[in-house]
């Protein structure tokens, strides 16, 4: 398996392989860096599916405010499940690098040569060392704990601003596609800065000829409730089927022949059938 050196351990052979291995070879930093980056990037890219499948999942729809608050939940899920992975990955990554720098790291036979004469050439002391570690060994662990905070903080606000930017980029391409799509609407309405007056008249007569239409409709509307009071009225009194019936035709009959303007006269006729 090879010789065992302790990163932060005791010992005349651990305190030999503290220094090449950490110092000279930078073997236990890299490690932890690329851990750390090929998890940020597995989480980067997990989030992208799940919001990519999130944003197939949509129902396409007319309206424009109802699609952006789709967008804007799907975008605030996406975030919060990003926060709550990058949450439990410090967590746990604090832990495995504590176990990486205070735990044995196996050294291959090809190297011990190498490591040896590395802590040769140091000039390590190891009785020394030790006597100097029990004296400064508080002050060193204050330090580290000291250090380990700032760099959990440091990494907070990178993934952080990493995100940041992420979010910043997908909005600058939203912002890209409604220009373009504004600006090719833009194009498809030029012609009505060419069009003669000639051609805009008949849109505002149709405009004014549909205002009259609705306010007609809503005069038959009224008339149509009053109708069925005086039916509801009719009933209650127990009038004959036969009276009914003919007071009935000879109300159809009337309305067949009135317009929308007569509508006076559907209500005074109204009254009359409430005085019979």
């Amino acid at each position: 398996m090879g010789k065992q050196v302790s990163v932060a351990g005791d010992g005349d052979k651990n305190e030999r392989g503290t220094a090449p291995l950490v110092e000279p070879c930078q073997f236990v930093p890299r490690l932890l860096e690329q851990v750390n980056d090929s998890i940020l990037n597995s989480v980067r890219e997990a989030t992208g599916e799940v919001e990519n499948a999130m944003h197939q999942r949509l129902q396409s729809c007319g309206d424009k405010k109802k699609q952006a608050r789709q967008l804007n939940l799907v975008t605030k899920c996406a975030h919060e499940y990003t926060g709550k992975i990058q949450s439990v990955f410090e967590k746990n990554f604090d832990k495995f690098e504590l176990y990486v720098l205070r735990n044995i790291v196996a050294v291959p036979p090809e190297l011990e040569d190498e490591v040896d004469r590395l802590g040769k050439a140091r000039n390590i002391d190891a009785t020394s060392k030790a006597k100097c570690d029990a004296a400064e060994a508080t002050v060193t662990e204050s330090k580290e704990q000291q250090l380990a905070r700032e760099l959990s903080e440091l990494r907070q606000t990178m993934r952080e601003l990493t995100t940041q930017q992420q979010n910043l980029k997908e909005e600058t391409k939203a912002v890209e596609a409604s220009n373009a799509e504004l600006k090719a609407l833009l194009e498809k309405l030029d012609f009505l800065d060419q069009a003669p007056s000639t051609t805009l008249s008949p849109l505002k007569w149709t405009a004014g000829q549909i205002s009259t239409l609705q306010a007609s409709l809503q005069k038959m509307g009224a008339i149509q409730v009053e109708l069925e009071q005086d039916t509801a009225e009719y009933k209650r009194q127990r009038v004959s089927k036969t009276e009914y019936r003919n007071l009935r035709q000879r109300f159809m009959a009337h309305t067949s022949t009135v317009t929308v303007a007569s509508s006076d006269e559907l209500k005074q006729l109204g009254t009359r059938l409430r005085g019979v």
